[in-house]
């Protein structure tokens, strides 16, 4: 048997992020039977390349650098890279990494599903990376005639002291209209702005809602009230990483420099689990379908449970929602079978039943017009089974 190919992994330990990168890495090394001899060590988000790293004498390297200096070091090394931090950009390497304007459009939905209309940003700290996310933000609501309500972005490039940002936050949100919905950079600015929202008693999400990106399960579940969080599917990015480099270890060029991951979806929790409504009888009637949509319930089990008639639940469902109770099921039986989706090995049917769908035909059509393709083509492009 020839020698295993050696394979540098410079990624992130500390965060969740990049242990889910790893994780894909080493999926795929599983499935595909590659016989490498990989090496990871310890390393914090913001940490250089270890001093040794120039001696360097493998294969291959895997990368989430924390700028463009390191990217060009490592290049420098002669050796097939791949990169999956935004700084790899335009440094002449291989780049793979969310899909920004998707993950965007996934929380701009998410705060308008629920009848919120103003939407804010929040950033702990100043980076290149959070200027691109929030350009996308400001993007993605032109697209849909919106504008953004707010922003919370500290005036310093160095990270403030957090009792100094505390104070500050409790300002800003204090100064912002009741119902609005904020876009955090990323977790931990999510469980931050909740610590500043409790101690101001700003109440969350009856005032605001508010939402993060990367669903550190750790993160998200320690906040109070729990984070609702976008997973950027950081374990795909991992796979197709490997993938790449296994490619070019073979010989093959990459067709393009950056390979776009979509995201998974939003994982809601109570800091955004509300919908904004006048009448109490739609909140009444949005919880319980949230609770019972995949169990098969109709619209008349709906205007039971809040004893009011049908008509009159449409009426206020178009009032105060903009869409019909048959709307609202369909959006959260669809929403639990993209994650089903995601997951990859039941069928279909299995899928259609446990979403509450009376067919898997019936299913396939409010799919398909939806989300305008089929329940297993959407599995192709958006799971994580390969």
């Amino acid at each position: 048997m020839p020698a295993p190919r050696n394979i540098l992994l410079l990624i992130e330990t500390s965060k969740a992020f990049g242990r889910k990168l790893l994780h894909g890495v080493g999926r795929y090394i599983t499935e595909s039977g590659c016989h490498w001899a990989v090496y990871v060590e310890e390393r914090g988000k913001r940490e250089r390349p270890p001093s040794w790293v120039e001696r360097f004498d493998g294969d291959g390297v895997i990368a989430h650098s924390p700028s463009a200096k390191d990217v060009q070091t490592l290049r420098s090394l002669g050796v097939p890279m791949v990169e999956t931090d935004m700084c790899g950009m335009d440094q002449g390497v291989p780049v793979v990494y969310s899909d920004e304007r998707a993950i965007v459009e996934l929380a701009v939905d998410h705060f308008l599903e629920r009848n919120i209309t103003r939407i804010a940003w929040c950033q702990l700290v100043k980076r290149p990376w959070c200027g691109f996310r929030l350009e996308a933000l400001t993007q993605v609501l032109k697209s849909k005639n919106m504008t953004l309500e707010d922003s919370y972005i500290p005036k310093r490039q160095r990270p403030m002291e957090w009792f100094d940002q505390r104070r500050d936050m409790m300002g800003w949100l204090d100064s912002l209209e009741p119902g609005t919905g904020i876009f955090c950079a990323n977790d931990l600015c999510g469980t931050r702005l909740l610590e500043a929202a409790r101690i101001a008693e700003i109440a969350v999400p009856d005032r605001v809602a508010i939402l993060g990106v990367d669903n550190d399960p750790v993160l998200c579940g320690l906040a109070w009230p729990q984070l609702s969080s976008i997973e950027q599917n950081a374990e795909h990015i991992g796979y197709r990483s490997a993938e790449l480099i296994d490619k070019m270890l073979q010989g093959e060029q990459p067709e393009q420099l950056t390979t776009w991951v979509q995201p998974t979806g939003v994982e809601t929790r109570r800091s955004s689990d509300v919908v904004v409504a006048q009448h109490p009888d739609v909140v009444a009637a949005v919880r319980y379908i949230h609770e019972e949509a995949c169990a098969g319930i109709r619209v008349k089990d709906v205007a039971a449970h809040v004893a009011v008639s049908r008509s009159q639940l449409e009426k206020l469902f178009r009032r105060d929602l903009g869409r019909s109770p048959k709307a609202e099921i369909d959006r959260v039986r669809l929403t639990h079978a993209k994650d089903l989706l995601q997951q990859g090995n039941l069928t279909i049917t299995s899928i259609a039943r446990r979403c509450g769908f009376a067919s898997s035909q019936y299913f396939s059509y409010v799919f398909s017009h939806r989300f305008g393709m089929s329940p297993g083509k959407w599995r192709r492009e958006h799971g994580n089974a390969r």
